[in-house]
């Protein structure tokens, strides 16, 4: 069969972020006979991350720049069959990939819409008529759209009717950095919050969950780790000053800040539960990797955690509700069994199967196959 090239847009590759995150792995790991992967980077420059001002009055002029030069590669690469374009369903996204679906269609390429990130608001907008309308024409008609989650596929359907054109795919897991959960050696249950340090990742409700527990004289069978930079200065002194004025020690809680690489996967191994308590999500990687790593994971309802949470693998708490979060981890701990060495092995390996990168690597290969072959 002959050799089709795919052509992945996104920010660049060093980038901070979970699209580029996953578009590193899927470029990494992907391997086909009948297909090669090239990237295209577009959007704003890394090396103008901190220079919020100047990046805002740059991105018009290398907006131009990436649509001029991703037109060429087009002229020049002929045997470019698809065109695989990583918007968020949020409104800065939708217009700046607008374009880049409309060049790709004329030129004839199949296109994907892998839509990584949602926004209700900005949906609820898509459903007004005439938004809707530009909407299906752009992003829907003869596209194939790859979403997180049963949720957003379902949502997909509401825009249009051609549901068969729609699949649901999560991010995947490097399985070969994840380490395995260690042995449990005392009696403490040790909590672990990875992600932005922000109200809308249910921080404030994790706190005040803290408190709760603090008044039931439970706190001490527990230990929480917090992992993760503050989204907003003084945020995470406030959230101390909150905790310690309540009566909880700081023998119970620790802020380790931003952790990476290998030392990120063995925080996970010494850990015996896994927590987000979020607003909005797409698929975080930090729960794939934490399942993976065989943490029992507590999460909200929210996105692709809906799809992947269940009895099997953890428990699902209400949204900005402490009260819930308490009675989830008192049930944990009144039920040893769902942190037991034998339960943390049954979640690593179901979820790695699952999740592995190279699992979803070949969800991907299926679906080129599907749309080249379509007439």
């Amino acid at each position: 069969m002959k050799n089709h090239k795919v052509l992945v847009l996104g920010n660049q590759l060093d980038h901070e972020g979970g699209v580029v995150g996953f578009n590193n792995m899927l470029l990494s790991n992907f391997s086909s006979d009948d297909f090669s992967l090239y990237y295209f980077s577009y959007g704003s420059r890394t090396n103008l991350f901190k220079y919020y001002y100047l990046k805002r009055f740059l991105y018009i002029f290398y907006y131009v720049h990436d649509l001029i030069k991703f037109i060429k590669i087009l002229v020049k690469l002929n045997d470019i069959r698809i065109v695989q374009i990583n918007p968020s369903l949020v409104a800065v996204s939708l217009f700046r990939d607008t374009l880049f679906v409309l060049i790709a269609k004329f030129f004839n390429k199949k296109v994907i819409v892998n839509y990584h990130g949602w926004k209700y608001k900005t949906f609820s907008f898509l459903k007004l008529f005439p938004i809707k309308k530009l909407f299906n024409y752009i992003f829907q008609n003869n596209t194939h759209q790859l979403v997180l989650s049963l949720s957003f596929k379902n949502d997909l359907k509401i825009l249009s009717k051609k549901a068969n054109s729609i699949s649901v795919i999560t991010t995947g897991v490097e399985i070969n950095n994840i380490v395995l959960k260690k042995n449990r050696y005392d009696n403490v249950i040790k909590v672990l919050f990875l992600g932005r340090i922000q109200k809308r990742k249910g921080f404030l409700e994790l706190v005040n969950a803290i408190i709760e527990l603090q008044k039931t004289n439970m706190l001490h069978h527990f230990h929480f780790n917090f992992v993760g930079h503050e989204f907003r200065t003084g945020f995470i002194k406030k959230m101390i000053k909150k905790l310690i004025h309540s009566g909880v020690e700081k023998q119970y809680f620790t802020f380790h800040g931003r952790v990476i690489g290998k030392e990120k996967y063995r925080l996970y191994s010494r850990n015996d539960i896994f927590i987000l308590p979020s607003y909005t999500e797409g698929c975080p990687v930090s729960v794939l990797e934490a399942l993976c790593s065989g943490l029992t994971c507590v999460t909200t309802p929210v996105g692709a955690l809906n799809d992947i949470i269940n009895k099997n693998n953890g428990l699902l708490i209400k949204k900005k509700n402490p009260d819930d979060i308490v009675r989830k981890l008192l049930y944990i701990y009144e039920n040893d069994n769902l942190i037991s060495n034998e339960f943390s092995k049954k979640i690593s390996n179901e979820s790695s199967k699952l999740y592995s990168i190279k699992s979803i690597c070949n969800k991907y290969l299926n679906i080129y196959k599907k749309i080249v072959d379509e007439r």
